[in-house]
C-alpha cells in the first residue's frame, strides 16, 4: 500500500545512533537531552508500518517497512540542515538542532519554501507545551511523559519521551477561533529518536489509522 509523499514527510522525524553527553536529571524533565536526535549523514533509518482498524490497534490490516537516510548538508536562511531522503532519493524533510530544540521543515510536494517548526524539545517538563503556525493553522505539542520506559518490538528504551501533538484549523484573529482536527502521539528515546508514532485516519491517506516502529 502506498501513500503520498506529503504523509511521509509528516510522518517523518529524525532518527539515528551516536555517543551522547548525559545531563543531570531534574523531576519531570528528561535527562541526555544533547543526544535524542543526534544528526549523522548516511545513516539509514527503519520502521515497520502497520495500518490498523480505527479505535482497535489489534487489528492489523497490512504490514510492510519503511526505510530514511539521513542525507548531506544544505542551507536554508543561513541555517545548516540535515536532508532526509526516501529510498527513491525523494527530499522529505529538512532538519537541525539548536541547543536541546530540534527544528524541521517538511517538503511535501507543494510548497518548496516551507516552514520551520519546532518539533522536540527535550528539556520540556511533563505537562507543558509549545505551538507552531503553520500555513496559518495551529500545532500544540504536549509533553506527557518524561523518563520513562518502553518496549517497541522486543527493545527496552528508556529516558523516554512522549509527545502528543494536536492539529487545529480555524483563524487567529482577534478574537481568534480554533477547532481541533487531530491529534498524534510520538516517542523518543536518547541515542535512537524517534521509536513509535501513531496517525489516525483523518491524516494517514486511507481509511483507517496507522503506526510506526523502529526496528
Amino acid at each position: 500500500m502506498n501513500i503520498p509523499k506529503t504523509i511521509l514527510s509528516v510522518t517523518l522525524i529524525l532518527i539515528c545512533s551516536m555517543p551522547v553527553l548525559i545531563s543531570c536529571e531534574e523531576p519531570g524533565v528528561s535527562p541526555a537531552w544533547s543526544g535524542y536526535i543526534p544528526l549523522a549523514s548516511d545513516t539509514q533509518i527503519h520502521y515497520k508500518r502497520e495500518w490498523i482498524l480505527t479505535d482497535d490497534d489489534e487489528t492489523i490490516f497490512s504490514i510492510d517497512t519503511l526505510t530514511f537516510t539521513i542525507s548531506d548538508d544544505t542551507l536554508v536562511d543561513g541555517k545548516r540542515y540535515k536532508k532526509i531522503i526516501d529510498l527513491n532519493s525523494n527530499l522529505l524533510k529538512i532538519a537541525r538542532r539548536e541547543g536541546s530544540s530540534y527544528f524541521g521543515r517538511d517538503y511535501t510536494g507543494w510548497d518548496e519554501s516551507p516552514e520551520e517548526t519546532m518539533f522536540f524539545d527535550a528539556t520540556v517538563a511533563i505537562g507543558d507545551s509549545w505551538s507552531n503556525i503553520v500555513s496559518g493553522e495551529k500545532r500544540e505539542y504536549i509533553v506527557q511523559q518524561a523518563n520513562a520506559s518502553s518496549i517497541v518490538n522486543g527493545i527496552n528504551y528508556e529516558n523516554v519521551i512522549k509527545i502528543k501533538v494536536n492539529y487545529y484549523a480555524g483563524t487567529y484573529g482577534n478574537p481568534p477561533y480554533e477547532y481541533l482536527q487531530y491529534s498524534t502521539e510520538h516517542w523518543y528515546a536518547p541515542r535512537v529518536g524517534e521509536i513509535y508514532s501513531y496517525y489516525p485516519c483523518s491524516i494517514s491517506g486511507c481509511y483507517c489509522d496507522f503506526r510506526l516502529t523502529r526496528i
